[in-house]
């Protein structure tokens, strides 16, 4: 399995990783999201995860969730999404697979697509479901997740229609379940999702420099009061909160390399000074910089 931490994203934040092949478009990663951030991204594929050990919070659309050992997740198409670290919690793993649509319903002219999977995916209150086991359905279809990862661990001979049958199942347990909210438009597309986005990549692309407030909301053509609103109605952050957590996040991918120091990192970061950089990184993962990239050895 594939590390699901090293995200890379475009400009709107879409994530560029390819996930399986053209002829099979399902991957499967594993994790520790007790070591970092991931960023906030999204893709065009649906994403179903389980927690195998530990706690882990998961955010995803206007949702989050902490997430406990044996819980799973669905994360419908388009949704921008992130995991964050539970600094009480010792470390954890968590697995997901990453599908698209069409590995289940092929064209978009079928009863498939028309009938179960477009319903779900156009869906406005389905943008992340949290499975419990203590739930009887969501129990089963944490079960359907755990042996489509079985199934393409193992890629035994005939792998790839019990993975199919194994994703179609979870999906047609969602759509079972939950059809009294299968309406209105999905909340990926409105305009406000939009500028986060580009807000979002603003801050990709600036935050080893000093970026104000003005200057993110400014790259999405609104006011300050605007993106504030924005990001705390979603991101649950302030934009310039999100901006030190983006930086911490990406120092944390530098440590796990071991290819800068302290103060290179600090530099290339965006921040002002080695104990500002040390200060922050502890107050929003509980340790020190150094205490982090010896806990990688």
């Amino acid at each position: 399995m594939e590390d699901f931490q090293s995200v890379i994203v475009s400009e709107d934040k879409m994530e560029l990783r390819v996930h399986g092949t053209a002829g099979f478009p399902c991957g499967c990663y594993s994790g520790n999201p007790s070591l970092g951030y991931t960023p906030w991204h999204w893709h065009e594929e649906y994403e179903a995860g389980v927690v195998i050990r530990g706690s882990t919070q998961l955010s995803a659309g206007r949702k989050t969730f902490l997430m406990q050992e044996g819980d799973g997740i669905f994360i419908n198409s388009g949704v921008l999404h992130t995991l964050a670290p539970v600094r009480t919690a010792p470390a954890s793993e968590k697995r997901d697979l990453v599908f698209h649509g069409r590995l289940l319903y092929g064209t978009t002219d079928s009863v498939l697509w028309q009938k179960y999977l477009r319903p779900v995916t156009s869906c406005q209150e389905l943008d992340a479901i949290l499975f419990r086991p203590s739930v009887p359905w969501q129990k089963e279809a944490i079960g359907q997740i755990l042996l489509a990862q079985q199934l393409l661990s193992e890629r035994r001979e005939g792998y790839e229609f019990m993975v199919r049958e194994a994703l179609s199942r979870m999906i047609f347990l969602v759509y079972e379940n939950c059809k009294a909210s299968l309406t209105g438009a999905f909340s990926e597309t409105s305009l406000e999702m939009q500028r986060l986005k580009i807000m979002l990549e603003y801050i990709r692309l600036h935050y080893q420099e000093p970026v104000t407030l003005k200057e993110i909301a400014s790259s999405a053509n609104i006011c300050e009061r605007e993106a504030l609103r924005s990001f705390r109605k979603i991101i649950r952050q302030s934009p310039v909160q999100y901006l030190i957590h983006y930086r911490i996040s990406r120092a944390c991918l530098i440590l796990k390399s071991g290819e800068k120091n302290i103060t290179e990192i600090c530099s290339c970061c965006g921040f002002s000074s080695p104990s500002y950089f040390t200060k922050t990184f502890k107050k929003i993962t509980g340790c020190t910089p150094r205490e982090y990239a010896g806990s990688l050895l």
